[in-house]
């Protein structure tokens, strides 16, 4: 029970980063462009209006993948409660690769459409 818990935990952080920082950028992205902190492409640093533009956009697809990567996490380790340590690394691995898939997916996905949609 302590090694599910704990891969739960651990399967939970990447969806609860993609929360927090795609309802930080949603609603309040970072006043000024820079290359510390941010959502940071060539299109993005353009201008002041496509980067609020491509922090709200990034912020809402993050918040909205996050709540559902959270939600597929959690559901598919429910039925290996009490389950062989090994069962558990395993769907634990392929969860993870899940989850880092989407991501990476969702983030390159908004960068080829603000190309397109952006028109600055």
């Amino acid at each position: 029970m302590g090694l599910w818990f704990f891969m739960v935990l651990m399967l939970l952080i990447t969806p609860f980063i993609m929360i927090f920082f795609g309802g930080k950028f949603k609603n309040n992205p970072p006043d000024k462009i820079n290359w510390i902190y941010g959502y940071r492409t060539k299109m993005s640093m353009k201008n002041k209006d496509t980067w609020i533009f491509a922090h709200k956009k990034i912020g809402g697809i993050w918040l909205k993948s996050g709540i559902i990567l959270a939600v597929i996490s959690s559901v598919c380790m429910l039925p290996l409660i009490g389950k062989d340590s090994k069962i558990i690394g395993l769907q634990s691995k392929y969860l993870t690769t899940c989850q880092s898939g989407l991501a990476y997916r969702k983030v390159r996905q908004i960068t080829l459409k603000s190309l397109k949609i952006c028109h600055f």
